[in-house]
């Protein structure tokens, strides 16, 4: 039975013009995974430092989410001393730099920069000496600490994760007026965001509260401007007359490699997870699913060096079939966790002018299991809606018995490319599960190939020997994963490292696409 079911581009292509279909590009895999840690942490990201003179091997570098208590930023060789990949050398595990008055939470992300360099960020609890009305509330976050908010801890890279210098993190109790980091009323029974007739008390007659700050952070580098984004939800108050409660996602950007950044728009409905891209042309877009809807911003112009951009209304951007909409939505029997929906969003042409993203969103199929769906969405007139047309409905080797989950795009950056042109070729990987109670319990990882408006049959990632390789013991990987591109000048190649969590611990694998460079 089919994994990935084209649909007759005949049947759509009418709504659009002069797209060009061809075949995907060849691509392959390594025979063996990489194994790169033996503790199954989740809700981990990585990124690929390319070889260089502060990493002449190059590195794989994972930043980990849970257990909290035990998470670590990983690296490895990306490179053998011959120059093959390497699938031997031992993992180096290095502690968060955190400082007194600060803790991790879980939520992470891993970018690379236009300059090869590499920015992680960690959700976290801060605790430092603060000025605002509520200075000496006790609040509950990573333990009980006075004047406890969230935050945003950043740190830069230049060698490949061996070294970590801490840049000024994102103080929810400081920036935009420190309204987004006001606690929140919470009960004896620790729940959050309760009336005030409900509030606790601790024994000594103060109120409980739980931090207010940030949740399910995104961030994104684009690779024509260099400008680092970052999206995240906020929940913060009510505290007393002047901090009203807040709920809202909040979009900044910065101009200096995340040093310093700019609130651009504080209003997003508060559906998480927002995840970004760009285009050639400089458009910024924006996706998130509200309720069972897949929802698209983008920038009016181009996101330029100075000012605020405008962001469009936002736009569905449903998938048809049979001229009724194909809404986003969950699981019914997935063994597997599955708390949120995970939409994820790919830069669909390199063209100069372009301004054209693929956009892939939860569904269900007929048997209740998890199917992705990739549509194409295209910007002709900003000032109206997009246009939209079906590329592929992405579904498991077993579509009625199994689910397709955690799907994410890598997409190529210009790191190491020189005057070659952007590639428009991204990888698509994500881990099948069963349905609850199944009979045959088989996870595997596995991935398609899109370039242009082609996409591949879907390949393995998860391998023994060359073979296709299953694992039975559910391990679960949290609300999400990320892998990282690499362009290899001596053959042209493009590579995309795809990560994901087994019983047995973090293991990869390194997609290789030839002639595209």
């Amino acid at each position: 039975m089919t994994a990935l079911r084209p649909f007759h581009f005949a049947v759509w292509i009418v709504s659009l013009t002069a797209l060009s279909l061809t075949a995907a590009p060849d691509h392959r895999v390594l025979p063996e995974n990489i194994r790169i840690h033996a503790t199954p942490y989740f809700e981990n990201t990585a990124r690929v430092a390319d070889p260089g003179p502060r990493c002449s091997r190059g590195a794989i570098v994972v930043a980990t989410g849970q257990p909290r208590n035990t998470a670590r930023l990983l690296t490895r060789p990306l490179l053998d001393a011959q120059g093959a990949f390497d699938t031997s050398s031992s993992t180096e595990e290095k502690e968060y730099p955190v400082t007194p008055g600060r803790a991790i939470a879980t939520d992470n992300q891993i970018v690379r920069l236009t300059d090869g360099s590499l920015l992680c960020f960690k959700d976290a609890y801060l605790w430092e000496p603060i000025d605002a009305p509520w200075k000496e509330e006790r609040v509950t976050g990573s333990g009980d600490h006075i004047g406890q908010r969230g935050g945003e801890l950043v740190w830069h890279s230049e060698d490949g994760g061996q070294t970590w210098e801490a840049y000024p993190p994102i103080d929810f109790g400081r920036v935009l007026g420190g309204k987004y980091g006001v606690p929140r009323p919470m009960s004896d029974a620790g729940a959050a965001d309760v009336p005030a007739d409900r509030q606790g008390q601790h024994p000594d007659g103060k109120r409980r509260w739980w931090v207010g700050g940030c949740d399910r952070t995104e961030v994104y580098v684009c690779p024509f401007t260099g400008y680092v984004y970052l999206s995240t939800r906020v929940i913060s108050g009510p505290y007393g007359k002047d901090f009203p409660q807040y709920n809202t996602l909040l979009l900044f950007s910065s101009r200096d490699r995340g040093r310093t950044w700019q609130a651009l728009k504080e209003d997003f409905p508060a559906w998480s997870p927002l995840v970004m891209t760009s285009t050639p042309d400089g458009r910024l877009f924006c996706l998130q699913i509200i309720g069972e809807q897949p929802t698209l911003y983008f920038t009016l112009k181009p996101v330029g060096r100075r000012g605020v951009p405008v962001f469009s209304p936002g736009y569905p951007v449903f998938g048809t079939e049979n001229g009724a909409a194909i809404t986003s939505r969950g699981g019914e029997s997935v063994d597997l966790f599955h708390q949120i929906a995970l939409p994820s969003i790919s830069r669909a042409s390199a063209e100069r002018r372009s301004s054209a993203v693929r956009v892939a969103y939860q569904i269900r199929n007929e048997q209740g299991m998890q199917e992705a769906l990739i549509v194409k969405v295209i910007v002709k007139n900003p000032a109206k809606a997009p246009q939209v047309a079906l590329l592929a409905r992405v579904r498991a080797e077993n579509p009625e018995k199994s689910s397709v989950m955690y799907f994410a795009f890598i997409d190529p950056d210009r790191v190491g490319l020189g005057r070659r042109p952007m590639p428009d070729t991204s990888v698509l990987y994500w881990v099948e599960a069963p349905a609850r109670g199944a009979a045959e319990r088989r996870y595997a990882a596995r991935y398609a190939v899109f370039s242009g408006d082609s996409c591949s049959a879907p390949a393995y990632l998860s391998v023994k020997g060359g073979q296709p390789r299953a694992w039975a013991v559910r391990q679960d990987l949290g609300d999400y994963m990320t892998g990282g591109f690499f362009y290899n000048r001596k053959d042209r190649s493009l590579n995309y490292l795809a990560q994901w969590v087994e019983p047995e611990g973090i293991v990869a694998n390194i997609v290789t696409v030839k002639g595209k460079g």
